[in-house]
């Protein structure tokens, strides 16, 4: 299988395709148990819905390899918001191993961020959990609402 590469210092940046999964579903575990109190995760839901967001043009997704290792990931969805007409980068996933961060994680936000801008997107978004957000803070990104829940 042929993958794009992009070089960034020690890093390699790779386009995820559906062959990645597998691997990637094993640093979405990590991300789970690291940062959700008592999680009960479903890797197969994840698996089977980031096979279908492949499919998709609007999806993309980067993982970073170091020494033939992948380190982390990043993934976003663009939409044509129709409220404010603007189209958006919303992250949906990020995670490196603690070894690795910040720079692997920064290196990724790079990446998806130049997509975008290839993409003509007006704004990039992400929720993140409150250890993360000093880092997203530093990398000019600013809390413009709150993601709330209620457990039925």
């Amino acid at each position: 299988m042929v993958k794009s590469e992009i070089s960034r210092g020690t890093f390699k940046i790779y386009k995820a395709d559906v062959f990645d999964i597998e691997e990637l579903s094993h640093l979405w575990l990590n991300m789970i148990y690291e940062v959700v109190p008592s999680p009960n995760p479903r890797v197969d839901w994840w698996k089977s819905y980031i096979e279908e967001f492949m499919k998709n043009d609007l999806y993309h997704c980067y993982y970073a390899e170091i020494d033939d290792k992948v380190v982390g990931f990043m993934d976003a969805m663009l939409y044509p918001d129709p409220i404010t007409g603007k189209l958006y980068a919303q992250c949906m996933h990020t995670y490196v191993l603690p070894e690795y961060r910040p720079n692997a994680t920064f290196v990724l936000y790079k990446k998806v961020l130049n997509e975008g801008r290839k993409h003509k997107v007006d704004a990039f978004e992400l929720n993140c959990f409150d250890p993360t957000k000093s880092f997203w803070e530093k990398h000019g990104m600013k809390c413009f609402g709150y993601h709330m829940r209620k457990d039925l």
